[in-house]
């Protein structure tokens, strides 16, 4: 299961209110990585359990924060809460060592991504988190959910799927 569509919501609560760094949300982007099959390989994964092939994690889907700021000379940054790479890391980086080492896999578990503004992300994403529940009839769920209530707008509780799809 992934939880980091709801890490990302209280990122930018987090970042946008009380960091230091004057980030300016217009310049964020969420992108989700996953592919037709569900199942895409990220390097560098804290949740790996691997003990070689560098940290490898087969996500069904992955969300993770982009900061592009408008200067050509400022690096790009990729929020991840699973990198074992330092946190912000510089796009450039974070490509080269959780990204482009999957080329060497089979194609089934190549990335695609979904990139989508900061602010869209905020005002459309919903999850009830009905896709954490193991599929028993009991309402269980694969892991404990987080304390915070479920994220919701205006139109809909659940519409992650529309968001991981890769269609």
């Amino acid at each position: 299961f992934n939880l980091f569509q709801n890490e990302i919501i209280k990122f930018f609560d987090v970042t946008m209110n009380y960091h230091e760094i004057n980030w300016d949300l217009q310049y964020f982007h969420v992108i989700f990585i996953s592919n037709s099959n569900k199942s895409v390989a990220i390097m560098n994964q804290k949740s790996s359990t691997a003990t070689s092939m560098g940290k490898i994690v087969i996500w069904d889907y992955h969300v993770i924060a982009y900061y592009q700021p408008p200067e050509a000379e400022t690096d790009s940054f990729i929020f991840d809460f699973d990198t074992s790479l330092p946190f912000p890391s510089s796009a450039r980086r974070y490509y080269d060592e959780c990204i482009l080492p999957v080329i060497n896999f089979n194609s089934s578990l190549w990335p695609s991504f979904r990139i989508i503004s900061a602010k869209d992300y905020l005002s459309t994403f919903a999850s009830d988190r009905s896709h954490m529940l193991i599929n028993n009839g009991n309402n269980e769920y694969s892991a404990p959910p987080p304390q915070y209530p479920p994220i919701s707008n205006s139109t809909s509780s659940m519409n992650l799927f529309d968001f991981i799809s890769m269609e």
